[in-house]
């Protein structure tokens, strides 16, 4: 039989009590006031609700305020949850839901999955938090909707070990980005994946972050599939010993943009791979220009806009739309069945294309709309495969 509790912070039962002596499933507890416990939630079937004001601290600060381990179904709702080793963590195969919650001023993570768990992140604001504003590690799974994470000292989100997310999709398919901000004072990224993980990025604003804005690193696959804005962080897109792949979610789906970085829009090396498509725009970054790939990266691209990356570089060099550099190599190419350029690389600093070296190489230049690139539109050495 279901079974409801209302506790009232203060008074006896606490929520602890609740949890290990109601009987009844699904349990319902509705939390009134600030209560200072840490919960360990082992049972299935769990909602814990907050009404105005309700909220929940650690009463030992070096426990996480809120443990998962191995409850199934259990939902966490409407509470603000300060402090503790860890917000909310989830662990040994735990399925669990955090909705319209605030989770802030963790040493650790606000909210963590790990050890094959999975977990709904929908709808919180996640921030000020001493480690990652959400970790998904240890092979599992993790679908982050509708977030603001901002503030938190190192990734906004990462996700790690051969763990998996889905960043800005519902798993129906809805659209609902998340505000990924102003993370990383540590030297860290807005999304970091690394270690085999992967990423499936849609819809959100990925701004002002300390490193890249999205990270991947270590034999990782980021797919963005439209509607994200990246911008003004240090570097857009790092890439390292990994693949990035762009295409659009659906026909109505708006393409990707990346600007505004001073340590170039994508960064690509150590036998990166790259197969850009589906109109992403990369405009308006420094340093090296629109893409940077050395040691050996392999770009693919079609239906790709590397535009007026021109701003100055505090040396007083311009960047290039393209740079590439010991044994990296570019493939143009149009879509199946046309033959006017799907690509447009014009309006950059420098060249459109610049080979640094023999060793670097193109091909498919009759794929690409070129112009007004300020040194000309590739190097003297820039040389075909």
């Amino acid at each position: 039989m279901p079974a409801a509790v209302t506790v009232t912070c203060g008074a006896s039962p606490t929520i602890s009590e609740v949890l290990q002596t109601t009987s009844g499933r699904p349990l319902t507890i509705t939390v009134h006031g600030t209560c200072t416990e840490n919960l360990v939630i082992t049972r299935d079937d769990v909602t814990l609700t907050g009404t105005s004001g309700g909220a929940i601290t650690p009463a030992d600060a070096a426990l996480d305020t809120i443990r998962i381990d191995g409850a199934k179904r259990v939902i966490i709702e409407t509470l603000t949850i300060t402090g503790g080793a860890t917000g909310i963590r989830g662990v040994h195969g735990a399925a669990f839901t955090v909705r319209h919650t605030t989770i802030q001023n963790a040493i650790g993570a606000g909210v963590a999955a790990i050890y094959s768990s999975q977990a709904l992140i929908d709808g919180n604001t996640i921030q000020n938090n001493a480690g990652n504003g959400i970790t998904v590690d240890y092979s599992s799974s993790a679908t982050i909707t509708s977030n603001t994470i901002r503030g938190n000292r190192q990734d906004g989100i990462g996700v790690y070990e051969t763990s998996a997310a889905r960043i800005g999709l519902t798993e129906t398919g809805v659209a609902a980005g998340n505000l990924i901000e102003a993370n990383g004072a540590d030297g860290y990224d807005g999304i970091e994946l690394a270690n085999g993980a992967m990423g499936y990025v849609y819809g959100n604003t990925i701004q002002a972050n300390t490193g890249s804005g999205i990270g991947v690193y270590r034999q990782c696959v980021l797919r963005l599939v439209g509607g994200n804005t990246i911008q003004n962080n240090t570097t857009g897109v790092y890439v390292r010993s990994s693949t990035l792949g762009t295409s659009l979610y659906s026909s109505s789906a708006p393409p990707d943009r990346i600007s505004g970085h001073p340590g170039s829009g994508i960064v690509a090396e150590e036998n990166a791979s790259l197969d850009l498509r589906g109109g992403i725009t990369i405009t308006g970054n420094w340093g090296a220009g629109g893409i940077f790939a050395q040691h050996g990266a392999r770009i693919m691209m079609r239906q790709t806009s590397i535009i007026d990356n021109n701003h100055p570089n505090p040396s007083g060099s311009l960047p290039s739309g393209i740079l590439l550099q010991l044994g990296s190599s570019v493939r143009f190419y149009n879509p199946s069945g046309t033959t006017s350029p799907s690509n447009t690389i014009t309006g950059n600093g420098a060249y459109g294309l610049f080979c640094v070296d023999g060793e670097s190489s193109y091909i498919g230049s009759s794929s690409v709309q070129w112009g007004g690139n300020g040194s000309g539109d590739q190097s003297p050495n820039c040389t075909g495969f």
